[in-house]
């Protein structure tokens, strides 16, 4: 997952925490069918829209447990 963020230029939590959910989608949707895409995930499951929607929840969740 890490690897599919840093390719799409997602390299601070805040910047995933603050992200919407349909637009990383729009952008890791064709990443992951691309050959690069398909060479990072090999033989891993594809992450859908629910994951990367997840992914943004972990990183909310993240930020808020530093501030605290």
């Amino acid at each position: 997952d890490a690897q599919i963020l840093v390719a799409l230029d997602v390299t601070d939590p805040e910047q995933l925490a603050e992200a919407d959910p349909d637009e990383l989608w729009a952008e890791v949707e064709p990443f992951i069918h691309s050959n690069r895409g398909k060479r990072i995930i090999r033989n891993g499951r594809q992450p859908d829209l629910e994951e990367v929607t997840d992914w943004i929840g972990w990183a909310s969740q993240a930020r808020s447990l530093k501030a605290a």
